[in-house]
């Protein structure tokens, strides 16, 4: 072997040579960067591929106190799925044909996950409760209407009521209460689309950790996959993580001034409906569809809400009674978005059935409202 001849170590391959180490691991990083930043971009190619038909933005009302709808005969997608509204602008059957009779129609208020989002009209839960309410009471012709509109909070659901309930005449009201209702945006008279996040509105980014995160999911579907994946991981493990459910969580359990104020807005709900409309009340709590165990995050947040319904006199069922034990993601409506699909529905329905049947509500006489 000549003097200029590099020497290599017993087994070592030709092709490679003694580098310094901090180099070595340089280049490792390198590779390593790289390949994650390939494998990112095709998660993301991919799952944009997979993802559902964006959502039809809802259109401002300005001389509405719900400040934004779909228009009355309309065709677009909420979660992937087509729906079409009736004349008044929500799903299920027109309210013309609706002939009034007061004990045979329920309202049911709330927002995207009693309109039905990512589920056909027939699996909304307002249309499986009408039909198993139909085998129960097979003499009576008894509709169930929804007036549920995505992103609604209490005060637009309170304003619905008033807006179509002196005109659909209820026998019953029924709430849908879902924890983030509290939620009272900053510009309620835009569309969530565009007011439902500070950075949804923000051209760029903004660098808080909480802001980043929402930034990042708004223009990421692989981030928007991982999120609820990682959470989940992060629950098994019992590492404490703050998201959006447990700040709603904390509002309920501490008795915040949001949760305080729409115990107002709900009292406010409830008068309308029994002094204005004659109406029975009842309430159920929809679940968030994640970790459907006895260490379900929100629990505490749900007793609070049938705390007050008791309080009240408003019979209440705790929908997350019929969910528990099952496996949160076979209850998704697509990989990115946990609203319930179709199955859900049907346990939901089932909740508010019990409701109405067992706590005898469609049994009472019907009241007459007050004359002003």
């Amino acid at each position: 072997m000549s003097a200029g001849q590099d020497r290599l170590s017993p087994g070592e391959p030709s092709g490679t040579r003694d580098l310094p180490k901090g180099r070595e691991r340089l280049l490792k990083l390198i590779a390593l960067t790289i390949g994650s930043i390939l494998a990112a971009l095709i998660g993301e190619v991919t799952l944009r591929l997979l993802a559902p038909t964006p959502d039809t933005a809802r259109a401002v009302l300005p001389d509405s106190e719900r400040h934004f709808g779909y228009p009355g005969h309309f065709r677009g997608f909420a979660g992937g799925v087509a729906f079409q509204t009736n004349d008044a602008g929500f799903r299920g059957r027109d309210f013309a044909s609706i002939d009034g009779t007061r004990d045979h129609v329920i309202l049911v208020i709330g927002d995207s996950y009693a309109f039905g989002y990512g589920v056909d009209d027939a699996d909304a839960f307002p249309a499986v409760l009408e039909a198993n309410l139909a085998q129960q009471y097979p003499g009576k012709a008894i509709r169930v209407v929804a007036l549920a509109m995505p992103g609604y909070n209490t005060r637009q659901q309170l304003a619905t009521l008033k807006e179509y309930g002196p005109r659909l005449r209820p026998r019953l009201v029924l709430i849908a209460y879902n924890l983030n209702d509290i939620h009272q945006r900053e510009a309620d008279e835009a569309p969530p689309d565009e007011a439902a996040s500070e950075t949804a509105a923000d051209p760029g980014w903004n660098l808080r950790p909480r802001r980043l995160i929402d930034s990042a999911r708004e223009r990421s579907h692989l981030v928007r996959f991982l999120l609820p994946q990682v959470a989940a991981l992060a629950r098994a493990a019992h590492l404490a993580i703050e998201t959006a459910v447990t700040a709603e969580v904390h509002e309920y359990v501490a008795d915040g001034p949001a949760w305080k104020d729409n115990q107002l807005v709900l009292l406010q709900t409830i008068d309308y409906a029994r002094t204005k409309l004659g109406a029975e009340v009842g309430l159920m709590v929809v679940p968030y569809v994640v970790q459907l165990t006895e260490r379900h995050p929100p629990a505490t947040a749900y007793d609070a809400v049938m705390k007050f319904s008791a309080s009240h006199g408003v019979p209440a069922v705790n929908a997350f009674d019929y969910f528990l034990g099952h496996r949160a993601g076979a209850l998704w409506i697509n990989l990115f978005d946990a609203h319930p699909n179709a199955t859900g529905h049907a346990l939901m329905a089932q909740a508010a059935s019990d409701l109405l049947v067992r706590g005898g509500l469609l049994e009472t006489p019907v009241k007459l409202p007050k004359t002003p």
